[in-house]
């Protein structure tokens, strides 16, 4: 059982893509690259890089809340951040249901 609260990448992508937040790019190495606005060239908004933990009590392919909350607090809407934990939350909870017979 992972130490540290963690949400699948897919769901975190989704998620944020509901209020605004771009996957830019994902690296070889587990990094990724987040932004405020579409991808584009050049790019014009604000953007974040971000290495989901690889072996802090985490699964592989999983955000740590920690990881989440630092996107937030750069990219996410104003007051918003709750809320996106919470929707993160439950999408999560829903896609793990789906698997269940």
């Amino acid at each position: 059982m992972p130490l540290i609260l963690g949400y699948p990448f897919d769901v975190v992508e989704k998620v944020f893509l509901e209020y605004g937040i771009y996957l830019l790019q994902k690296f070889s190495d587990g990094q990724t690259r987040w932004g405020n606005q579409p991808p584009s060239t050049p790019f014009k908004g604000k953007s974040l890089m971000a290495q989901a933990p690889m072996a802090f009590g985490t699964l592989a392919g999983y955000y740590d809340i920690f990881t989440i909350r630092a996107v937030l607090d750069k990219l996410g809407p104003e007051g918003k951040a709750q809320e996106i934990e919470h929707r993160i939350a439950s999408a999560a909870l829903e896609e793990s249901e789906k698997g269940d017979p």
